[in-house]
């Protein structure tokens, strides 16, 4: 796969390769080791070579990358990322979350616990607050129900995607997850606190202007 990804930069000749690995802290190849590698590499078609004329001495081999080599290298690239996803889940014991994939699974877990009441409004066929107005109609609270669950779904797959959560017994999103539900329904429960005494207040200030 690193051969491969080195030839996909530019093409190279065979000391030419062992110098760039050894600069990417590969310095453990040696010459002798990259030439059978670069032979199987040609019998499957994944590279080819050819040769160039030096002015220090005969002509060099180079071997440049093909579609089908170009093609095999994504494969291997998906296959690692998802091989080392997989080591640094075991490493971390699968409970350490990253900062982004802490605030998605967070951000989830708010954006799921806020479609409930919408979703409970649209099926009941009352009327509720929402970002489209004051007193939406069932249809929208469906349509802002659904707009919830469907961002609530992708920061979950997003976090998935950057997470071992997904390996079995893994508990990591847990904790992100719950605490945005929690945050969403404290919010809820101070807002409709506020709005109520409100509520309570404008009636009060009505009447006492009316009189004086």
């Amino acid at each position: 796969m690193c051969l491969l990804a080195l030839l996909r930069e530019q093409p190279c000749y065979g000391y030419e390769i062992v110098q760039q690995l050894a600069r990417y802290g590969l310095d453990l190849v040696s010459e002798g080791s990259i030439y059978p590698l670069l032979s199987r590499l040609l019998t499957h078609s994944y590279i080819e070579s050819y040769l160039v004329s030096s002015r220090d001495g005969p002509s060099r081999k180079y071997y440049r990358l093909l579609p089908a080599g170009t093609k095999q290298l994504e494969q291997w690239q998906t296959e690692w990322e998802t091989f080392a996803r997989a080591v640094e889940c075991l490493l971390k014991g699968g409970s350490l979350v990253r900062k982004g994939s802490f605030l998605s699974y967070f951000f989830a877990g708010a954006f799921l616990m806020n479609s409930v009441p919408h979703l409970v409004a649209a099926a009941t066929g009352r009327r509720n607050r929402t970002v489209f107005g004051q007193d939406s109609s069932p249809l929208v609270n469906l349509l802002w129900s659904g707009i919830n669950i469907a961002s609530g779904s992708l920061l979950f797959r997003f976090a998935d995607h950057r997470e071992c959560s997904n390996a079995p017994d893994s508990k990591a999103w847990q904790f992100p997850y719950s605490a945005g539900c929690l945050a969403l329904s404290v919010f809820g429960v101070l807002y409709a606190w506020f709005t109520a005494g409100m509520k309570e207040q404008w009636p009060k200030t009505v009447s006492e202007d009316c009189v004086s």
